[in-house]
């Protein structure tokens, strides 16, 4: 048996993460008070890289326009992180498909990121060669089932 020193409780060992550094190769917190901090830290940082972004939302939309890093050919995910939709494309030049995505008013897709830039992330799933961009594409549509992906 082994008492939590966060929450005082006592708990057989297995009821206490592994840890190396310590004499009895156990966590001083138990594996539940670990996951609570974990999660509460986590969307912590969430809500604090939202807050930053609204407070400077100018200074980071001209950064990530103005980036001079070109980005390889590759598979795409925009996803909603107030909704937790999300898309899934291709591009040989992904960053600048970005943001047509969230100019564009002439298809159904473009329609749902339009003046949502704030609430949108992206980023690459896997690079690739322009030949092999349609394959792979659909290869990650099958995989994770994107909810925008049918408002083509």
């Amino acid at each position: 048996m082994k008492t939590c020193s966060k929450c005082s409780l006592s708990y057989s060992l297995d009821e206490f993460p592994n840890n190396k550094k310590t004499k009895d190769g156990k966590g001083s917190w138990c594996k539940s008070c670990c996951k609570l901090y974990n999660n509460q830290t986590k969307e912590y940082k969430r809500v604090k890289a939202l807050q930053y972004y609204y407070q400077n939302k100018e200074k980071c939309n001209q950064q990530q326009k103005n980036s001079s890093t070109k980005i390889a050919p590759g598979v795409y995910m925009i996803k909603n992180i107030l909704t937790g939709d999300f898309y899934i494309g291709e591009s040989t030049q992904p960053q600048k498909r970005f943001w047509q995505h969230c100019s564009d008013k002439s298809n159904n897709t473009s329609k749902y990121f339009l003046n949502k830039k704030e609430e949108l992330i992206w980023g690459i799933i896997e690079h690739c060669n322009p030949n092999q961009l349609k394959v792979k594409e659909e290869y990650w549509i099958k995989t994770l089932k994107p909810t925008l992906n049918g408002a083509k």
